[in-house]
């Protein structure tokens, strides 16, 4: 048997470095996979915030998401018997609200990713979940069974003094101190006042401080409203129209008809995209407000709750007689109250003028 030759050492170290250098190579590739695989996991992370509901005594499908910071917009849920999920990504702190169709809403915050459960009453529900949300439920248990509004103001201004640093505060000084027939802006100006600088700055708290007036005035703003026509869809006043005119009448009274029926015919004098007349009725009866509505146009619409002097709008904005009516910028800035039907086209048109001279 012929036995192999050696192996040249000059060609053996050429072996050996090859070799060295292909498992180089293996190894540099297993680190790039390493460093994919962690590149992938984290994108694959979810930063994901998701609301699960179950509300009772709700009447209406839809639920509004009012987004009030970081950005200020406006979100639709279309509810399955009271029941609904809503997710939106997370990457920095979200200060939101849920609002149903009797105006009543949930302030949500959300500071990380996860889950939050609401089930019940929209005015009393069972929040759970992680995070700084545990606030609300803590507030409600501490006026639970209380009816009166004075002793629920009373628990809300002391969770707000004994609470200055949470995101709930701004909310409840909206719900229980600005939301009120007859606002104490004495009170709301202190309330606002004591809270820390961070949960100043939120977008619901410069709202409210926008509104409050210098003493013996009227406020700037009008409150947060929403409502719907008669084909149960969201009438909007930030859309198209410069102007909106929000108008207090009843079928009940008759010159509050009156002066809706004129306001319509100076409507039709005024370019669309100037002015929308909102129609606010305080009927109670759905068939006697059927009746004598109008046609609604992108101009013109007409709404009613069915609640009559309890309506909203009627108490935020201290309506106490018929006809009324106030007169608001897409920013909801008041710019007239009570504007006669012959006066308007007039006061469109200076407003107008006005503008041209700023811009």
């Amino acid at each position: 048997m012929k036995l192999s030759q050696p192996i040249p050492v000059a060609n053996r170290n050429l072996c050996i470095f090859a070799e060295k250098k292909l498992r180089m190579k293996r190894n540099n590739i297993y680190i790039l996979l390493l460093i994919l695989t962690t590149f992938i996991c984290g994108c694959n992370k979810s930063n994901t915030f998701t609301i699960h509901g179950e509300l009772t005594q709700v009447t209406s499908d839809t639920i509004y998401v009012i987004h009030d910071d970081p950005v200020s917009k406006l979100d639709t849920i279309y509810a399955e018997q009271g029941k609904f999920t809503y997710s939106f990504t997370v990457d920095t702190l979200h200060l939101l609200r849920l609002q149903t169709n009797s105006n009543t809403y949930i302030p949500i915050i959300a500071d990380k990713p996860g889950t939050l459960n609401i089930i019940g009453e929209a005015a009393s529900p069972r929040i759970s979940g992680k995070g700084i949300n545990t606030d609300y439920p803590v507030f409600l248990d501490t006026i639970a069974g209380i009816n009166n509004r004075k002793q629920i103001e009373e628990k809300a201004e002391a969770f707000i003094q004994r609470h200055p640093q949470s995101y709930l505060t701004g909310y409840l000084i909206d719900m229980y101190f600005v939301q009120s027939a007859h606002p104490d802006y004495k009170k709301i100006q202190t309330l606002c006042n004591s809270v820390s600088g961070v949960v100043k700055d939120m977008h619901i708290i410069n709202v409210i401080l926008k509104r409050v007036p210098a003493e013996n005035t009227k406020a700037d703003y009008m409150n947060y409203f929403s409502c719907k026509d008669r084909q149960n869809k969201y009438i909007s006043t930030s859309g198209t129209n410069k102007y909106t005119l929000v108008n207090f009448w009843a079928s009940w009274d008759k010159k509050s008809i009156a002066v809706r029926d004129s306001l319509e015919k100076r409507l039709k004098k005024i370019d669309k995209k100037d002015l929308m007349i909102l129609n606010v009725s305080l009927d109670g009866d759905s068939k006697a407000w059927l009746e004598v509505c109008k046609k609604d146009t992108e101009q013109w619409k007409e709404t009613c709750d069915f609640k009559g002097w309890n309506n909203s709008m009627v108490l935020q904005n201290r309506i106490s007689q018929l006809p009324s009516n106030i007169l608001i910028s897409q920013s909801r800035e008041i710019l007239a109250t009570d504007v006669k039907e012959n006066e308007l086209i007039t006061t469109i048109k200076n407003l107008i003028e006005k503008e041209s001279e700023k811009k």
